[in-house]
């Protein structure tokens, strides 16, 4: 009997708390509420009267007299004879010029057990070549006030740097020389691999909700290439070789480079003539030893 008294008895001063705080945040809402009115009193300016006679028309502000932007990006394209297309936009708003560079090769080209190659190569890909050395690469582009970087994705590898315009051989015989003759060792394997899949941990495995994009994957696609991510299994990595993923990788590359240049030193010899386009504009019938075109391209 005593027990179920103090039941009761805490039951009741369980409800009188609740009451008081709600009827303390009615109170508190009403006077911030009435707070607020008296501010926005204060700051309403009084009502001006109209003068007499005909009101002079509202100029409407400058920006909405020009005529809207345009985005459209005019360019030409054209097919060297050592296969390579270029698409080439004229733009001298700035004394600079960009280069991307793109492989049809990405991480739709990789097999079940297999996973990351192409990442991984593309962070190869920046470990110097025949003529240039370790980490070189990004710190001649630096030095001569450029920058670059490198991305991949389920259907493209990508390559791109902006330097200023009188650098555009170095950046031409850069992409050629790491496209020709890579430096592909155990040494540089061994060290990308293990950076690789501390980016996986960094943006996948260590963080909330990393894993989302790889579950969503997995969910949308039915079939290999798109139904896995681009950054690879740890597992994938760890069990991979030198030997086999170079071939691997080695293979899918040449088809690309194939499909798309056989000797992109070409394009350096041409440089002046077929690259370096100054205010005169394109020479008649395109560039030499190519096939002009152009168009568009719409931007959103």
């Amino acid at each position: 009997m005593p027990m179920t008294k103090t039941k009761t008895i805490r039951r009741c001063i369980k409800t009188w708390l609740v009451a008081l705080f709600s009827l303390g945040f009615l109170l508190v809402t009403l006077d911030l509420n009435g707070a607020q009115t008296k501010s926005a009193n204060r700051r309403k300016p009084a009502a001006k009267t109209a003068p007499t006679g005909k009101a002079k028309k509202a100029e409407p502000p400058a920006a909405t007299k020009q005529a809207a932007k345009s985005f459209d990006i005019d360019y030409k394209e054209f097919k060297l004879k050592n296969g390579l297309r270029v698409l080439l936009a004229e733009d001298h708003s700035a004394p600079t010029f960009s280069i991307c560079l793109t492989y049809n090769v990405g991480s739709r080209d990789e097999r079940p057990g297999r996973t990351g190659f192409a990442h991984l190569f593309e962070h190869m890909l920046f470990q110097g070549s025949e003529n240039v050395g370790k980490g070189e690469h990004f710190i001649l582009i630096q030095q001569n006030g450029g920058s670059a970087n490198g991305t991949t994705n389920a259907d493209r590898t990508n390559y791109f740097e902006t330097l200023p315009a009188n650098q555009l051989e170095l950046a031409i015989f850069l992409e050629a020389d790491r496209m020709r003759a890579p430096a592909i060792n155990q040494a540089n394997f061994d060290n990308q691999r293990a950076t690789v899949q501390e980016e996986r941990r960094q943006s996948y495995d260590n963080r909330p909700y990393g894993k989302t994009i790889e579950v969503a994957l997995d969910l949308v696609y039915d079939h290999f290439p798109y139904k896995h991510s681009t950054i690879g299994s740890m597992d994938d990595l760890d069990a991979a070789s030198l030997e086999e993923a170079a071939k691997k990788f080695g293979d899918l590359a040449k088809q690309a480079i194939e499909r798309t240049v056989k000797e992109l030193q070409e394009m350096r010899r041409q440089a002046a003539s077929s690259l370096v386009i100054p205010q005169g504009g394109l020479p008649p019938g395109g560039m030499p030893g190519g096939m002009p075109g152009g168009g568009k391209i719409q931007m959103p």
